[in-house]
């Protein structure tokens, strides 16, 4: 017999694009986690099975973040996910990271 859980379903954090990718050639995402579920693994891997989804999208040629240049926890799950530095963000005083498309062999 299968013991039932006790505990009830707890939202950790959430990730997310800025705008449906259905059609757009690059896609912003965003992403945050609740300070006590950090340093476990579960925002790079909840970001790069978010890169995934956004690549089944055809239209979708690059996927870009932005962060503050001091959020060193930031920074390095888009570098954990394959985001490459590619200049100033959007927003005043950020970064921007972009992650290409896989070139198919």
């Amino acid at each position: 017999m299968l013991k039932q859980l006790e505990a009830s379903p707890v939202v950790i954090g959430g990730c997310g694009c800025t705008e449906s990718p259905e059609t757009l050639d690059e896609v912003e995402i965003g992403y945050s986690l609740v300070k006590e579920f950090r340093g476990h693994g579960y925002v790079t891997e909840a970001i790069n099975a978010l890169i995934s989804w956004i690549f089944t999208y055809s239209p979708v040629h690059s996927v870009c973040a932005q962060t503050d240049p001091h959020l060193a926890a930031s920074i390095g799950v888009l570098r954990r996910c394959g985001f490459v530095l590619d200049g100033t963000g959007k927003d005043p005083g950020t970064v921007l990271f972009r992650h290409r498309r896989p070139v198919a062999d």
